[in-house]
């Protein structure tokens, strides 16, 4: 699940939590999407 709100736009990031976990972490959109290509070429 991703998560943009006011805070994670003035901090220029997003909040994940992967499918299953109830864990959730902060990350810049850059890393994000860094991370998801990464995910879609496996």
């Amino acid at each position: 699940m991703l998560v943009i709100e006011d805070k994670e736009v003035e901090a220029g990031g997003v909040n994940v939590r992967r499918y299953g976990s109830k864990d959730s972490e902060t990350v810049s959109f850059e890393e994000f999407l860094n991370g998801l290509k990464d995910e879609v070429k496996k």
